[in-house]
């Protein structure tokens, strides 16, 4: 069996999807998967950067 993806791991997983639509889009669908620590995880600039080239990524 496989280890639990970290936050910032499904963060990236789910901004890859295009599922979501924003990084808002990702935190929620986070909080709502039972992570916790998302503020803390995602609040940096680089990786909201990262996150929002995924998702830029993944709607074309």
């Amino acid at each position: 069996m496989s280890e639990p993806l970290t936050t910032i791991e499904r963060a990236i997983q789910l901004a890859q999807s295009s599922d979501c639509r924003s990084v808002n889009d990702v935190r929620q669908r986070l909080r709502r998967e039972g992570y916790i620590g998302i503020g803390a995880d995602l609040a940096g600039v680089a990786i909201n950067r990262e996150l929002v080239g995924y998702l830029h990524a993944a709607r074309r």
